[in-house]
This record gives C-alpha cells, sequence and structure tokens, in this order.
C-alpha cells in the first residue's frame, strides 16, 4: 500500500494548492518543518520546499534518494524512478525496490518478457553441419555410409545415390527425424534402395526424372512421381499406383515355367508373351526391368501390355487360365475379341484409361467370355448391321424367340451342307442370327 499512499498524497498536495479540502486524513502524510527562504529554496541540501515548509527529501514526493519519494530517481518505492518497475534492467527505481516506471524494470529490455528474451530458456540450437536440413542427431559424424571418406555430417549425398539427402530426407518429423520409406530403420538418405522394390534409387530415378525444388531457389533433378501421390518414384512402392507392387511387375510377375510353354531363359520367365511367340518372355531384374508393350518398364506403366485397360482392373489374375496374366494378355478372357474392343461395349472406340464396361454385374466384358450367358462365346458372336446390334450382347439379338447359339448352330450346319432355309440358301451365320424371318 506503500506506493498507493504515494499516489494519494501527491494528488491530497495538488488540491490544498487549490484549497481543495476533499483529502481524507489518512490519506496524507503530513509535512512539517522550517519555512522556505524567500526563494522558494531550503538551506539544507537534504530538505526541498513543499507548500511553504522545508521538508526532509525521505518522506517527500519527489526527493533524489527518499525511501517513499514519489518520483526520486533512486528511491525505494519512487511512483516514477528512472529505473522502475517496467524499465530497462531493474526491478525498481535506480536502485529501488519497486519504482513503478523506471528504465530498467521488471518487464524493460533484459527483463524477463525483455528485447533478448528471444532466445530464452526453453530454445536449444540445432546444429546442421552440411546444410542438407538433416539435424546431425540423425546425420552424425561418426558415419560414412558411402565409405567415400567423407563423413554423413559433411556429406551431401551420404549414401551415395547421386540424390541430394535433402531431397531423401522428405518432411521432417517435428524433431527433425528424416523420412524412412520402408520402415526398414535405415533413413532413405542412406539407404539405397529406399522403398526395398529391388531397384537401387539411382537406377529407379534414371527411368523418369523431374525437377525438384530444395528451397530459396535451389533446384535438383531426381526421380518423377509416376502416378501423383506425393512420393518419387524411388520411395514409392507402387510407382504407377495400379495396386501391383514395384517388386512384382519389376520381374514379369515372374514364374519359371507356365501354360504357353517351358521357360526358355536360366533367369526364369515372366508371366506374358508380349512379343506374340507363343513362348514366355524373360524375366526382368533390377538393372533390365520387364517391358511388356512400348519402352516404358511395366513398374512405371499403368497400362503394361496398350490395350486400353488399366491394370489395376485387370490385375494378376489369369482369366483364360492360359498362362499369360490379364495385364499382359490382348484377350484376358480367350473369347476371340480383344480387350481393346470389349473394354467399350457397344462403342466402336472408346478413350483409353476409362473403365471398362460391365455389361453383366460383378464382371468386366474383357474378362466374360459369354457376355450374354447364351452359351455361345462372345468371339463367335456377330455384328448385325441391319439391326445395328452385336449378338454378343443379346441371347436373342433379332428377337425370334430363337437364342442365338441355337441360331448360330443351325447356320454353320446350313452352310456345311448347302442347303436352303425358307426359300434363302444359308451361306452366312448373320442370316440366322440378325434375321427373324428366317431364323
Amino acid at each position: 500500500m506503500k506506493n498507493k499512499k504515494h499516489i494519494h498524497f501527491g494528488f491530497c498536495l495538488a488540491a490544498t494548492v487549490f484549497a481543495c479540502a476533499a483529502c481524507s486524513s489518512d490519506m496524507i502524510v503530513q509535512p512539517d518543518g522550517p519555512a522556505c527562504n524567500a526563494s522558494g529554496q531550503c538551506d539544507s541540501p537534504d530538505q526541498q520546499c513543499i507548500a511553504g515548509l522545508c521538508v526532509d527529501k525521505e518522506n517527500g514526493g519527489s526527493s533524489d534518494n527518499g525511501e517513499n519519494g514519489g518520483s526520486g530517481d533512486n528511491g525505494d518505492n519512487g511512483g516514477s524512478g528512472d529505473n522502475g518497475e517496467s524499465g530497462d534492467n531493474g526491478e525498481s527505481g535506480d536502485n529501488g525496490e519497486s519504482g513503478e516506471s523506471g528504465d530498467n524494470g521488471e518487464s524493460g529490455d533484459n527483463g524477463g518478457s525483455g528485447d533478448n528474451g528471444d532466445n530464452g530458456g526453453s530454445g536449444e540450437t540445432v546444429i546442421d553441419t552440411d546444410g542438407d536440413t538433416i539435424p546431425d542427431t540423425y546425420d552424425t559424424c561418426d558415419v560414412d555410409t558411402d565409405e567415400d571418406t567423407i563423413p554423413n555430417c559433411e556429406d551431401l549425398d551420404s549414401d551415395g545415390d547421386m540424390i541430394p539427402d535433402a531431397l531423401e530426407a522428405g518432411e521432417l518429423w517435428e524433431d527433425g527425424e528424416p523420412v524412412d520409406s520402408d520402415f526398414d530403420g535405415i533413413y532413405d538418405f542412406m539407404d539405397t534402395d529406399s522403398d526395398d522394390n529391388g531397384i537401387p534409387d539411382n537406377l529407379e530415378c534414371e527411368w523418369g526424372k523431374d525437377t525438384h525444388d530444395l528451397g530459396e531457389g535451389q533446384l535438383v533433378e531426381s526421380c518423377i512421381d509416376t502416378d501423383g501421390d506425393g512420393e518419387m518414384d524411388f520411395q514409392d512402392k507402387d510407382n504407377d499406383g495400379d495396386g501391383l507392387y514395384d517388386s512384382a511387375e519389376i520381374q514379369g510377375l515372374g514364374r519359371i515355367s507356365n501354360g504357353v510353354g517351358t521357360c526358355a531363359f536360366e533367369e526364369g520367365c515372366a508371366s506374358a508373351d508380349c512379343d506374340d511367340d507363343g513362348k514366355l518372355d524373360r524375366i526382368g531384374s533390377a538393372n533390365a526391368p520387364f517391358v511388356c508393350k512400348g519402352e516404358q518398364p511395366a513398374f512405371m506403366n499403368t497400362d503394361s501390355d496398350g490395350d486400353g485397360v488399366l491394370d489395376r482392373y485387370e490385375g494378376i489374375s489369369d482369366t483364360d487360365k492360359d498362362g499369360i496374366l490379364d495385364i499382359y494378355s490382348q484377350d484376358s478372357d480367350g473369347d476371340g475379341i480383344p480387350d481393346s474392343v470389349e473394354r467399350c461395349g457397344q462403342v466402336a472406340d472408346c478413350e483409353p484409361g476409362l473403365p471398362p464396361v460391365m455389361t453383366k454385374p460383378g464382371t468386366y466384358d474383357f474378362k466374360n467370355p459369354d457376355i450374354d450367358a447364351d452359351g455361345l462365346r462372345d468371339g463367335d458372336e456377330i455384328y448385325c448391321e441391319n439391326i445395328d446390334k452385336h449378338s454378343r450382347l443379346f441371347a436373342d439379338v433379332d428377337e425370334d424367340d430363337y437364342s442365338d447359339a441355337a441360331e448360330h448352330a443351325v447356320a454353320l450346319y446350313a452352310i456345311a451342307n448347302n442347303l436352303t432355309v425358307k426359300g434363302t440358301k444359308i451361306t452366312d451365320v448373320a442370316q440366322f442370327l440378325c434375321n427373324p424371318n428366317i431364323g
């Protein structure tokens, strides 16, 4: 309450000058002492003139060193001392205990929340010797991963895979821990096969390059992100996003032998015959990943066999059991109609990559050898120009109450035996299937 009394004292003293009688006696420190001289000064340097009386500075309102001075420079409780409570360094007045607005107060430049509080007690210095964004805590100086005589903490490519550590580190965790894509306990910047797909990172990047910004305009060349999922290929177990692991597609989902024929290669054979020579193709490897159609390796190709049906729809099944997986087959169901045609349904041609047609719920047309379930293989069905319909989509395309399968059989018999039906010599299956007046 000392400061509060001083404030009241100052207020009431001023009020006295203007003959204010409102101040209560318990709020006033009553001054006493000899009268001031004619110049309004006191003869003693330890006193000051207040209201015509010389008052000891120890009790005065503005003494330089007084304990209770209202604005004393060094007062213990000065109301506005130079180094008061909110000043630069002090706690209260020049040397005072509780100066209210001094230069070196409790919350000043060097105080608890002052100008130099930016690096407070909770700050921690992070050391990154080579400036690759990875703290030395993880990018340690006692390890040389690629054995190039440069410790990791000073090496911008610690594993020597030609991919900068700053790029391999990925988006660091809160504590600065870098990425470990395959969760094998080895950070990507120290792992030469970050995604564990069987292809070294440097080779994987050779198959597709892109430019990445490390920040502050620093551009580096590295791997592309084939499927656009936010993971560069060397950190992605499924580069093309088709649901098949790269490690399998690299080999061509290899088998030693299969239905097409015996494998002719010591390395093994893929479940494919992409060159249509009737023999299984050679299995792929890390240095020479399997390529089916085109130039792009299957593990980076969303349509490995180039039939317009994406691999994710074809999958690793072998619908017709011929030893060739659907992702490498031009006719997955073996019905004699190419997948590139069946994927479009009744449309003569459609854009590659679209979801394939599914006439019968639950089965794509290119995987169904008898779409209309009439007992006649789709490849034996025909397109009826006169009614603009394909018989593979209808069990009775001409709607004459005779199934296409039955009419097909009769037509073949009539052709073989040079027969005439209803006055018409049968020379073509379409005459029966597409014409209700003959069938």
